[in-house]
């Protein structure tokens, strides 16, 4: 299986919801009294210490249609400007990659009145490593994975990638409140082969409030913690 960047291609998705999300309105042709959502990520990669933030505004709620900031509208992650703006991801607006493992502060000015402030901590994202399983992996049998850290609790997720040169696994997940550990099966590692590869763990938290929202259009911040190890195929 060929290592393909995870981007949301709106033509490339079937589903008028979806095709909703994937329109966008400049914010400055929303009136003023409209309630904005805003739908924030913060990832660690705990082997590289390194840490990326994401923005995203939606009108109204989570379903709404996502705005471009224009006029007196903008967002700022630890008071600097956002490195990328790309329609075609899931979010808009990237900052990243920042060496170390930063709390990050994110400012939304809807206008030059109403300003929004919400700070993430790395206290606050899931902690995970690797426990036992990941030092060898079987293509002729499913491996099971079991990580350090506390077991699933709810709103999240861990998910196992192999990478090996230009090739990748199939994306395994856990998503049962309580698990402590995965299986990569074997049908996954299809296209893998015997050698040296990387094992990828990545936690994901999702919390669907924010310290401070515009009105009763809500928030949500989702925290990915990152960590992977070297692994060798059998």
């Amino acid at each position: 299986m060929k290592l393909i960047k995870k981007i949301f291609i709106c033509t490339a998705i079937a589903g008028s919801a979806i095709f909703t999300g994937c329109e966008k309105k400049n914010s400055d042709e929303v009136s003023p009294e409209t309630s904005i959502f805003q739908d924030y990520l913060v990832r660690y990669n705990i082997t590289k210490k390194e840490t990326v933030a994401k923005a995203t505004f939606r009108r109204i709620d989570k379903k709404g249609v996502r705005l471009e900031l224009k006029g007196k509208s903008s967002v700022k992650f630890n008071g600097t400007k956002y490195d990328r703006f790309n329609t075609a991801d899931n979010y808009f607006y990237r900052w990243g990659n920042k060496k170390g493992l930063l709390d990050v502060k994110i400012t939304y000015a809807k206008d030059e009145k109403k300003v929004f402030n919400n700070t993430f901590k790395l206290t606050d994202a899931p902690k995970i490593d690797f426990k036992s399983g990941h030092e060898n992996l079987d293509l002729k049998k499913d491996n099971l994975i079991t990580w350090k850290g506390e077991p699933l609790k709810p709103g999240e997720m861990i998910s196992a990638l192999v990478y090996q040169g230009d090739e990748s696994s199939g994306t395994n997940n856990a998503f049962e409140v309580g698990a402590t550990s995965l299986v990569i099966s074997k049908d996954a590692l299809k296209g893998l082969k015997a050698g040296k590869a990387s094992i990828h763990l990545r936690r994901e938290l999702v919390k669907n409030n924010l310290k401070e929202e515009d009105g009763k259009a809500g928030g949500k911040v989702t925290f990915e913690t990152i960590v992977f190890k070297e692994t060798v195929i059998k």
